[in-house]
């Protein structure tokens, strides 16, 4: 497999491919109308950077290993995901991300920001234990009761929720069960996950007696800055919940 490592700086005015890409600390710069296509994975190393207002195709793993700088932070462009199996976002630091368009299943492996619109394309994204931050201007397109977020384990889908309504199309590896939330007092960030079981602690604990009577699901919603808010909550289900 070829292999590109770059130490320097890279301008992108066209269209360039590589097999896989790593990073080891050089600015890359994809101008508007430019793409990047990586056949392979993408690591940054050493502080690299990238300035994208084009596009970038990937078809295997995104990791930021870089110890400082926020990767992708404040650019215009998009990442669009089409391998041909699961795709991992990870790394040990945080990517920020404008758009990204998952054109098939993706998985967390690190909190990952995003500025603009995820695009689910006939895909799932899996949270596992790492957290999804939607900033105040970014949205999730394309999800329904296939395509969804699956936040099951211990990350979150972490949104801003203000006195409107805001969805969350989450749902666990098997079932689809979004929640809305509405908040008339202090705008605040909210991070939401679900799981299957009705737990006599809330989040933990032992299944309570009366679950064969119950919505067998469990919504977790955390609030960022505790007091001062006035939560409404819409949660929805299938009969294939219900005990």
């Amino acid at each position: 497999m070829n292999k590109i490592s770059l130490f320097a700086f890279l301008l992108i005015s066209g269209y360039l491919s590589a097999q896989s890409l790593t990073n080891n600390g050089a600015s890359i710069t994809i101008n508007s109308g430019a793409s990047l296509t990586i056949n392979g994975d993408f690591e940054n190393l050493d502080d690299g950077s990238i300035d994208n207002s084009g596009d970038i195709y990937l078809t295997g793993d995104w990791a930021n290993d870089a110890t400082s700088g926020n990767l992708l932070q404040g650019t215009l462009g998009t990442v669009i995901f089409n391998g041909a199996s699961t795709q991992t976002v990870g790394g040990t630091s945080q990517t920020w991300f404008n758009n990204i368009d998952l054109e098939s299943d993706a998985s967390l492996a690190a909190t990952t920001s995003v500025s603009g619109q995820v695009q689910l394309s006939s895909s799932s994204l899996s949270l596992n234990n790492s957290h999804l931050i939607l900033e105040n201007t970014a949205n999730i397109s394309g999800a329904n009761s296939i395509d969804y977020i699956i936040a099951d384990g211990n990350g979150r889908l972490i949104q801003e929720v203000g006195n409107s309504n805001v969805y969350f199309p989450i749902g666990t590896s098997t079932s689809f069960v979004p929640i809305m939330l509405n908040n008339s007092g202090i705008t605040d960030n909210y991070g939401v996950r679900v799981f299957e079981d009705v737990l006599d602690g809330g989040s933990s604990g032992t299944t309570i007696p009366e679950i064969d009577n119950c919505v067998n699901m469990s919504w977790d919603v955390f609030e960022q800055t505790n007091g001062g808010s006035d939560l409404s909550i819409t949660t929805y289900w299938s009969n294939a919940n219900q005990g």
